[in-house]
């Protein structure tokens, strides 16, 4: 049931009240002011702060908002992102509780002036207020660093002594120029959302061992063209039919003792019936190592995959995700938290016999994260490689011509948009 409580007054204790009941505080606020932050910060010293603001320096000129607040954020290691001409108020909850409001993150905003805000409580609002807080920042490439503020301070510096004129010309805007459309557009490609997955291979009792080479998976599943999932039985087939255009698959090999090694990652094509199923020559290639796809003959062919060159005990364990995010990990947990299933919101159950699962954005950028440092240090094998497998039926004329994929493009090391 929805719960609308009216805020007055008091948000800063509201807002740590119920930050301390998650691990993640995520804000827009166009002005933030050192005080508030550093209350914030020292009252939630583990819970993680994504705060999406502006970086127009005439603010920080003007003393609307205040560099010093940043920089403590970064201290603490939260990450910043900044949006020009942000207007929006919004303070999202890990409980599924949200806050929308008049009021700025500054002592003013918090505490002194004429303020007005709601906070509410449920599942449909939170998921539309977490949607538009993911089109901002994952449009956004301007995280912040220590090095912008010194360039920002430096700058400032400059304009307030100079003596051209008492009061210097404005300031520029460093943050990101997003469409006032983006969100509003049901055309767009933000309107449909990329998606993020797993799939799984192997099952309980085909566990390979740790130092498993990605390649020798790749040769044995043939994964760098299509990724397979049941047919289901004769009188009721199943097909793949959620993933769609332009998401995004993560592969994760089942590897004892009891975890998944995330081993490569490409974007997807939907499911076709019929140009999308394993043909006889496929599943009886090379000594009927592909026999599998008599029972796991539905493709979903994949383009631009990227595989860590190395073992399985080298790559990204899936298993430690879902340990650190928990029900956020997943789409199917976060959802029943969201509506209040708390018996149902185990991501390790919700794993079980599956042959793939859709992740939450937070979960995709978790695997990102640790995939694009696994690249730098082993690097990916390489397109030379890939192109002496097997192949199957080119649809190089599918793939979009542009991405609008966040993380996606910081980790695509090969240079060619390809199928194989």
């Amino acid at each position: 049931m929805q719960q609308i409580t009216t805020l007055k007054s008091n948000f800063l204790d509201m807002i740590l009240k119920e930050a301390a009941q998650g691990k993640t505080l995520r804000i827009i606020s166009p002005f933030i002011g050192y005080s508030v932050v550093d209350r914030i910060v020292t009252a939630l010293p583990n819970v993680k702060l994504q705060v999406i603001t502006r970086y127009n320096l005439q603010d920080f000129y003007d003393r609307v908002s205040d560099i010093r607040a940043l920089r403590r954020l970064l201290d603490n290691k939260a990450e910043i992102k900044g949006i020009r001409r942000l207007h929006t108020k919004l303070y999202l909850f890990d409980n599924g509780k949200v806050i929308l409001s008049s009021a700025n993150l500054t002592m003013g905003g918090m505490c002194k002036n004429h303020e007005f805000g709601v906070l509410i409580d449920d599942a449909d609002a939170f998921q539309e207020c977490e949607s538009y807080f993911n089109y901002l920042w994952g449009n956004s490439n301007s995280a912040l660093t220590q090095e912008m503020l010194n360039n920002w301070e430096d700058e400032i510096f400059k304009h307030k002594n100079s003596s051209k004129s008492r009061k210097p010309s404005p300031l520029g805007d460093m943050g990101d120029e997003l469409k006032m459309d983006g969100i509003k557009n049901e055309n767009t490609e933000m309107q449909n959302r990329v998606q993020y997955f797993v799939k799984f291979f192997g099952v309980s009792t085909d566990r390979v061992e740790p130092d498993f080479s990605v390649y020798d998976e790749i040769y044995r599943s043939e994964c760098h063209y299509a990724v397979c999932y049941p047919n289901g039985k004769p009188k009721k087939p199943i097909r793949p039919r959620q993933i769609q255009d332009g998401d995004v698959i993560f592969m994760a090999r089942m590897v004892n003792p009891n975890d998944y090694a995330v081993f490569g990652v490409a974007r997807a094509l939907r499911h076709q019936e019929g140009r999308d199923d394993a043909s006889p020559k496929e599943i009886n290639r090379l000594d009927a190592k592909c026999s599998f796809k008599k029972r796991w003959g539905r493709y979903i062919r994949i383009y631009d995959p990227i595989f860590i060159n190395g073992k399985m005990k080298d790559c990204p364990s899936f298993c430690e995700m879902m340990k650190e995010l928990e029900y956020r990990s997943l789409v199917p947990t976060y959802m029943n938290y969201l509506k209040g299933e708390g018996d149902n919101i185990n991501p390790t159950k919700s794993i079980m016999e599956k042959a793939g699962i859709q992740i939450t954005e937070q979960g995709a950028e978790w695997l990102y994260k640790r995939f694009q440092q696994k690249l730098e240090k082993l690097g990916s094998i390489p397109d030379s490689e890939l192109i002496k497998l097997p192949s199957s039926i080119k649809i190089d004329d599918r793939i979009p011509k542009s991405d609008n994929i966040p993380f996606y493009p910081h980790i695509k090391h090969q240079t060619l948009r390809r199928s194989y």
